[in-house]
């Protein structure tokens, strides 16, 4: 299965090209392979790379991310204090809840998870959030990071059947994509 077509943002597909490029001939890229000076600025700037930390009894299912580094528009939008900082010391209520509940989901199923969905302002008007969260392990079999890639936009037309939410995502020894598919 070919993932790539699937992401219709231009700079996470630049990222998604990026982690197949990492990831060789295994399943997923290791951490220690991800350096985010890499990528293009344009890129760079909407990406936050997670570590995951186990065994955490105070959290429902044991699992927290912290951030371990974040591009200029994720620490605009989040703070200059993101860095070294967990996702639930950094947002809160439903938007916290979404966030992790899907990174968890990345740990958990060995996914590549890549999704849209329109956030209403208080003060009228709306923006449209696009993600695309990437798997870092050793090994085949354990998930150690997650690299993410966050942008923003103008919504879809109202009435469209992408007006509101739209997930996908891909286990990672199902996807097909390699370097050369991207040229």
């Amino acid at each position: 299965m070919h993932f790539a077509p699937d992401i219709d943002q231009p700079r996470l597909k630049t990222l998604f090209r990026y982690w197949v490029e990492k990831r060789g001939g295994v399943v997923m890229p290791s951490p220690g392979s991800i350096d985010l000076a890499e990528l293009p600025v344009e890129v760079r700037r909407h990406c936050v790379l997670y570590r995951v930390e186990k065994d955490q009894p105070d959290t429902p299912r044991g699992l927290r991310f912290r951030v371990l580094a974040a591009g200029d528009e994720v620490i605009d939008r989040y703070g200059p204090a993101i860095e070294g900082r967990t996702v639930d010391e950094i947002l809160h209520g439903h938007h916290a809840d979404v966030v992790i509940r899907t990174l968890e989901s990345v740990v958990r199923d060995r996914v590549v998870h890549f999704y849209r969905t329109v956030v209403a302002l208080a003060g009228g008007g709306a923006v449209l959030h696009t993600k695309l969260l990437l798997p870092l392990g050793i090994g085949d079999t354990e998930v150690m990071a997650v690299l993410g890639g966050l942008c923003r936009g103008e919504p879809p037309a109202e009435g469209t059947l992408e007006n509101n939410y739209h997930s996908r995502f891909a286990a990672l020894d199902v996807i097909e994509d390699r370097p050369e598919d991207f040229r």
